[in-house]
């Protein structure tokens, strides 16, 4: 049996501050080596050493794990050095997703594992750490939106073959909801200096001095940090279960499922979110980055994982009606129960968030409104339940046209509400408006570059082009400049651009710079309103 070839540890000149940059270089190449000789190998030779080398299952997580925290510093050199090895770490997973359920991989399980029988390619992965639910949230989150059918697919792999991983995920959100909840407690006591209940139930359970702001006006430096760090953490959770719920319908209905998820998140966006955020806006002077964009992000992740859930279980459960329409075997019993079972989930999910949405006159969207106002904003639920009505019911479930009419009358809740949707509406016209503008300019140059007529009646010649392409880069910074300024509305298109030409059109790179206040001197002097 060839023996196992040692990779050297994953690690990073922010993790090792005297790592110098020729060392990172020399293990950079190693890691390149090491990881394209795997590749390079024959299905077997693959397993083999997938399952032999502990090393690689190290180096792997500890990648995955690091890699994933860094995404707000793409722009750095030793991050854009480590291009080629992120490529190969996702090469690598999709080709154990590929022939995990092959002949080659049960063969070197049973070879390995004579004294385990019976263990499959999914356990034995399991087994060694390179599956995991942390691993799943790593993939989705560093490769999720670059390639979401892929990851989606590879995800929907790993569950299929691995079960395990679905009891594993469901206690992973157990754990995240005493996070949770801890950090709840301790903000609360935080900010009532050490005397507050800090019940931290997820359930709105705010004590009346936070709710006033009373004694949380004179934080000091060190407290603002604490609050910051707390806003931080629940800012990576939303991010990963984000990102995971978003390329699998299956663990976004299993996040709906539990039984204490929901509540939670809804608890912590409706009651604990709003205090910490006028906290940390009445006290930013004291902090170096930019908190009203870092809550922005928070409450846009927490909501889109919330919207997540209600894709999942409509996606799951039109693709099961579409199934039984085109099965002749199905009876109208059986599918009118599918349909019911649709709406029954639906409607649960919303009347959860109606019923735990504490709507006052003097709440603003996006700032102190609840879950469930915000949601329709942000993602036009209403727009989603008519979907569903007409698509499974021909638009005739009462049900669902009663919370179409429900969430619609939201968006008129008060003067308040009306102004941010109008603010809103017109952000988002104005960026179909420089899309379509740009398509059109493109199409423009191309017709204007592209031929050449003669003086004379004589026929067109083609010009050679200058590039495949040119004006694909500026077509798609316009797009991402669009994108982003639903989350820095007041950021001009100049400066967003320049953003995007210092960071090679990374919207991760450039969104954590913006929420760090981490630009490089040239961008930090520059007029933030640059048209």
């Amino acid at each position: 049996m060839t023996p196992v070839v040692d990779i050297l540890p994953f690690v990073t000149p922010l993790a090792d501050p005297t790592l110098s940059e020729t060392d990172f270089s020399v293990a950079v190449d190693d890691w390149n080596e090491a990881l394209s000789k795997l590749l390079k190998h024959n299905n077997k030779a693959f397993w083999t050493d997938l399952l032999r080398n502990e090393t690689l299952a190290r180096f792997l997580n500890s990648f995955l794990g690091e890699y994933g925290s860094f995404r707000g510093t793409k722009g750095d050199a030793w991050i854009i050095e480590l291009e080629e090895v992120v490529r190969r770490v996702f090469m690598v997973y999709r080709r154990i997703a590929e022939t995990m359920a092959g002949l080659e991989a049960a063969t070197v399980v049973a070879e390995l594992s004579r004294e385990q029988d019976g263990r499959d390619p999914g356990a034995a992965l399991l087994d060694q750490g390179l599956l995991s639910t942390s691993v799943l949230m790593d993939l989705a989150g560093i490769y999720g939106s670059s390639d979401p059918e892929g990851v989606s697919k590879m995800v929907g792999t790993f569950l299929e073959n691995a079960p395990r991983l679905l009891g594993d995920f469901s206690s992973s959100v157990s754990t995240v909801v005493q996070i949770i909840r801890r950090i709840q407690k301790r903000f609360e006591k935080g900010a009532n200096g050490g005397a507050g209940k800090g019940k931290g139930k997820g359930k709105g359970v705010v004590s009346p001095t936070v709710a006033h702001g009373s004694d949380a006006h004179g934080l000091d430096q060190e407290k603002m940090a604490e609050f910051v760090h707390y806003a931080s953490a629940l800012s990576d959770i939303a991010y990963a279960l984000d990102a995971i719920s978003a390329v699998s319908s299956i663990l976004a209905i299993d996040l709906f499922r539990h039984s204490k998820f929901l509540d939670c998140l809804l608890g912590c966006y409706n009651y604990t979110l709003p205090v910490l955020s006028k906290v940390l806006i009445e006290n930013q002077a004291l902090g170096d980055i930019n908190v009203r964009s870092v809550l922005l992000f928070l409450r846009v992740k927490m909501l889109s994982v919330v919207n997540n859930i209600l894709d999942g279980i409509s996606k799951d459960d039109l693709a099961m009606l579409k199934s039984e329409q085109e099965d002749n075997g199905v009876t109208t019993s059986m599918y009118e129960g599918t349909a019911a079972a649709l709406t029954d989930r639906i409607c649960e999910v919303i009347v959860s968030l109606y019923e735990q949405s504490p709507l006052q006159d003097h709440m603003a969207p996006m700032d102190d409104a609840p879950l469930i106002l915000d949601l329709e904003i942000q993602f036009s639920i209403s727009e989603k339940l008519s979907d569903i009505n007409v698509r499974a019911f021909k638009g005739e479930n009462d049900r669902l046209d009663h919370w179409v009419v429900m969430l619609n009358d939201l968006r008129d809740f008060n003067p308040a509400t009306r102004d941010y949707i109008y603010d809103h509406n017109m952000r988002k016209s104005e960026k179909m408006v420089r899309e379509m503008s740009g398509l059109y300019m493109d199409d423009d140059r191309h017709r204007s570059s592209s031929t050449i007529i003669s003086d004379t009646n004589g026929p067109r010649v083609n010009a050679v082009p200058t590039s495949a392409d040119p004006d694909e880069d500026y077509v798609k910074r316009t797009i991402l400049i669009s994108q982003l300024q639903d989350l820095f509305p007041d950021l001009g298109d100049g400066f967003l651009e320049a953003c995007f030409i210092t960071f090679k059109d990374d919207p991760e790179a450039v969104t954590m710079h913006l929420l760090e206040e981490n630009l490089p001197s040239d961008l930090a002097t520059m007029d933030r309103s640059t048209p």
